[in-house]
């Protein structure tokens, strides 16, 4: 038996044997997923994707009873497809939901869909509202902020930035306040 079979094996085990699998709710539940992702990508670089499946299982579950942070890895689990067949667009459809409960992550993520066309038609305005919305939910992604920004993010924000006209960038800035006042039912 190698080491990445007995890590998951303690992993699975002591969460199975807490009771932490077995929550009813969706906090629980998403905790219980996040905690297998988490251990899988710390512990274990050589993970598969039979391993994330009962994470996969866990965040469906709390995805489903509405949990934004469930919803948002959910969809990155289809966006990478770890433990479930790779889907872009079921990916947009979760990390949207959760990016419209006011979800940095998902809000970033959806940027970069737009941005790079993944599920979803591309389209900078979209991209450039996402990213402002994600920036302004203070997710530690991203920032447009000059004093936070990483150096690929303030790559990422000239790139995009190039490919826009400044009636493009005006429109994207209305979406995203649009999107704010509505508490993202207007997005």
């Amino acid at each position: 038996m190698d080491i990445k079979n007995i890590i998951t094996g303690l992993v699975l085990s002591l969460l199975l044997g807490s009771g932490v699998a077995a929550a009813d709710s969706a906090e629980d539940d998403f905790m219980a997923g996040w905690r297998i992702y988490f251990a899988l990508n710390v512990d274990n670089k050589d993970a598969t994707n039979e391993d994330y499946k009962p994470a996969v299982k866990l965040l469906k579950s709390a995805a489903l009873q509405g949990h934004s942070g469930a919803q948002s890895l959910l969809g990155g689990f289809y966006r990478t497809g770890k433990g479930i067949l790779e889907n872009n667009k079921t990916a947009v459809k979760w990390i949207t939901l959760a990016a419209k409960q006011g979800d940095g992550n998902a809000q970033y993520s959806l940027g970069e869909m737009y941005e790079a066309g993944e599920g979803v038609e591309q389209d900078y305005i979209k991209s450039y509202m996402w990213f402002s919305l994600a920036d302004h939910n203070g997710t530690q992604m991203f920032s447009w902020s000059e004093s936070v920004k990483t150096e690929p993010q303030k790559q990422r924000k000239l790139e995009l930035l190039s490919v826009m006209t400044t009636d493009e960038i005006n429109k994207a800035q209305d979406m995203s306040s649009r999107c704010l006042e509505s508490n993202y039912t207007d997005c």
